[in-house]
């Protein structure tokens, strides 16, 4: 090794251990006091530690209700198939200081949900470069900052009303009499879902629902994003249906009536049903509209 080279890997290990030395002198100086009172740094060493800064609700059950009230910042809510006729909820959060990240109360039949302001200003930094892959594996498979829902299969909801800034609704079913929801920078991914009456609207995400039916007057406006709708078969010639983006396609491949135009960029569909007791109105100004039945059984 030539002395050039010498001299450059001295001067780089001396400059790490000094680094290493006044990282550990500022962490007992007052760094530690500072992130556990602040918690503006999440550190992960990949060991236990790095639960610390969790607020953590394990899967326990809760009393039944047909309210949904939520209103979160960075969240995400989850609802499944509790698989039984109980009511459960889970949840493990990352706190922004010593503040409950989440409150919630369920009275009265009614379920609300909001996040305070310990839940935001937070951040993650893990070091531990050897278990990086499987540290960050268990944290998906944890679903940190979600609050998991399980409901029985045949709840039905008679008013949510959902407020999401900077977070997903996901849901494998999903029941509502009245329904509003806004979302700020999210998607709503439903793999069932029963609507009457409400209005959804997305200023940047993806609305797709699978398993669809309807029995009211439900509006869907998107500002950024696509809308998938899957209707159960038959659905569609009962119903009022009003599709249009202004930027982007309609696709109806398999209804079985209707009329389409399209101008330039933008694309239509109406289907107008004499005595029809339900209508979807989906508008969409840059995105696609989807909307197909699902196949006879």
């Amino acid at each position: 090794m030539n002395k050039t080279a010498k001299t450059a890997m001295i001067t780089a290990l001396t400059l790490c251990v000094v680094g290493m030395v006044l990282s550990t002198a500022g962490y007992f100086a007052g760094g530690k006091d500072f992130n556990d009172s602040s918690g503006h740094v999440y550190i992960s060493s990949g060991t236990d530690s790095a639960r610390k800064n969790l607020e953590v609700m394990e899967k326990q059950q809760i009393n039944a209700f047909t309210k949904l009230n939520v209103d979160f910042q960075n969240f995400d809510l989850d609802i499944r198939k509790s698989g039984d006729d109980c009511y459960y909820m889970e949840y493990r959060m990352e706190k922004g200081g010593n503040e409950n990240p989440l409150t919630w109360e369920n009275k009265d039949g009614e379920l609300t949900l909001q996040e305070t302001s310990g839940g935001k200003g937070s951040y993650y930094i893990s070091y531990d470069l050897g278990n990086l892959l499987h540290h960050t594996e268990t944290q998906k498979q944890e679903e940190i900052n979600t609050v998991i829902l399980y409901v029985p299969q045949d709840a039905r909801f008679s008013e949510a009303r959902i407020q999401l800034a900077d977070g997903d609704l996901t849901a494998e079913q999903f029941s509502c009499k009245n329904m509003t929801a806004n979302f700020l920078d999210g998607d709503m991914i439903l793999d069932q879902g029963k609507f009457a009456d409400g209005v959804i609207t997305l200023a940047d995400g993806d609305l797709k629902t699978n398993h669809s039916s309807f029995s009211g007057n439900l509006e869907i406006n998107n500002s950024d994003g696509d809308v998938f709708i899957q209707m159960e078969n038959g659905n569609a010639a009962k119903m009022n249906i009003h599709l249009k983006t202004t930027d982007g396609d309609v696709i109806t491949d398999n209804l079985p009536q209707g009329k389409s135009e399209r101008k330039e960029d933008s694309s239509l569909y109406e289907n107008n049903v004499d005595g029809a007791t339900s209508t979807l109105n989906v508008i969409c100004r840059d995105g696609d509209i989807t909307l197909i039945e699902s196949a006879k059984q």
